[in-house]
């Protein structure tokens, strides 16, 4: 069986999965391919092979096709999930909301501290839907914000929403107002705060285009997983909804979830460059390469470079590199990885319609430092929106 099963893999493109099936990466970049039969927050079991570790485990791959939702709400959380529902009600200290595409599930309740902005009307433009999220990941104003269909603005204190819409305290007073006028809601930073994640968890994407980091994952019964997620919510999810889901807090340590020791930017024609993007790319969209969404990683933009200290307790390094599909073709780079000073891998020049790369394991033994640096291509930094995505530094056993 076993045998067979090597033979599957082989003859099967990266991106095609029969029906039932997924694909389990482990940290030494080997997949396996089968039925999911076991699956728990210490170990995973696919077809007939022996059951992993989940701790050795980087990411399970549904491959389900993503289903553009275009009439629900787009929610940001402050831990950078987003949710894509249909919202009931606000008051002040939760929002009550059912799933987009889950809507055989129960309502799902969210701490209203949780969430970073609202975004009601989806752009149909890349710019656009860009720009909104921005004005929610980048928003630093001691207020509530709202941005009307129209371009114009309201500040002031959120009071809730409900079906006669939602109700601002502003400057001339409580203001109500249609939530069929509004195209987003940016939320008082100064109030947002989500409960820090430790140990190990699991990044769920959904097929709506929904991602929900969750403290336990488990295989129920009838192809569904019992899942809690970060803000407490416990729920049970089909696998059919199910994209991928990447495992955090094992061997595999996310580059994304240090501090470096040393972080530079510059730009083409000189000062500082775009700020480092944790877990985003450098224009605080998700990170997407080839049309996959990665939950994980570092975006940045052309030149800069990176130092994290490794103190020699890690065995390798791993990452997908290439230029995110928001530049949507444009853009040239090279990436290198340096190890204590030497580069240990160049990827010669990768331009936005180079498909992304698989790095070859970068061994770590006994390594004190590790550097990325992503450097000028072609045409000095334009549209150079280079992404480090899945970047992992492997324990050492």
């Amino acid at each position: 069986m076993f045998q067979r099963l090597l033979i599957l893999v082989c003859l099967l493109t990266p991106s095609v999965l029969a029906a039932d099936d997924v694909r389990v990466i482990d940290v030494d970049g080997a997949k396996q391919l089968g039925e999911l039969k076991a699956f728990d927050s210490t170990s995973i079991r696919v077809g007939d092979t022996p059951a992993l570790n989940v701790d050795d485990v980087i990411a399970i791959d549904f491959d389900q096709p993503h289903r553009q939702q275009k009439s629900a709400a787009r929610v940001i959380l402050a831990n950078g999930d987003e949710l894509y529902l249909q919202i009931q009600n606000i008051d002040e200290d939760e929002m009550t909301a059912k799933w987009s595409e889950l809507r055989d599930l129960p309502d799902v309740m969210i701490p209203l501290e949780t969430i970073q902005g609202i975004i009601f009307r989806q752009a149909t433009r890349r710019e656009l839907a860009i720009k909104l999220l921005r004005s929610i990941v980048d928003h630093k104003k001691e207020t509530d914000a709202i941005t009307l269909l129209n371009g114009d603005q309201v500040s002031g204190e959120f009071q809730g929403l409900d079906a006669d819409g939602v109700s601002l305290d502003s400057a001339v007073g409580v203001t109500q107002i249609k939530v069929t006028d509004i195209r987003l809601l940016a939320m008082n930073p100064e109030l947002v705060s989500f409960p820090q994640a430790k140990g190990r968890r699991f990044v769920v994407q959904l097929t709506d285009g929904s991602q929900l980091t969750c403290s336990s994952l488990s295989l129920a019964a009838e192809s569904k997983l019992e899942a809690k997620s970060a803000f407490g919510t416990s729920f049970q999810v089909p696998t059919s909804a199910i994209q991928r889901i990447r495992c955090v807090g094992g061997r595999a340590i996310d580059v994304s979830d240090l501090e470096p020791t040393q972080s530079k930017t510059a730009s083409f024609l000189g000062g500082n460059g775009k700020a480092v993007r944790l877990d985003r790319n450098v224009l605080a969209a998700p990170l997407m390469l080839g049309g996959r969404r990665y939950s994980k990683g570092l975006g940045v933009q052309s030149r800069s470079e990176l130092h994290f200290d490794l103190d020699g307790k890690f065995s390798a390094f791993r990452a997908t590199i290439g230029i995110d599909d928001a530049a949507q073709g444009k853009g040239s780079v090279v990436f290198r990885i340096l190890v204590d000073g030497k580069v240990a891998y160049e990827s010669g020049l990768m331009t936005g319609k180079s498909a992304p790369v698989d790095v070859p394991a970068v061994k770590l033994e006994e390594a004190q430092t590790i550097t990325l640096t992503v450097d000028y291509g072609e045409y000095g930094d334009i549209l150079d929106y280079a992404n480090w995505c899945d970047a992992i530094l492997i324990r050492a056993k």
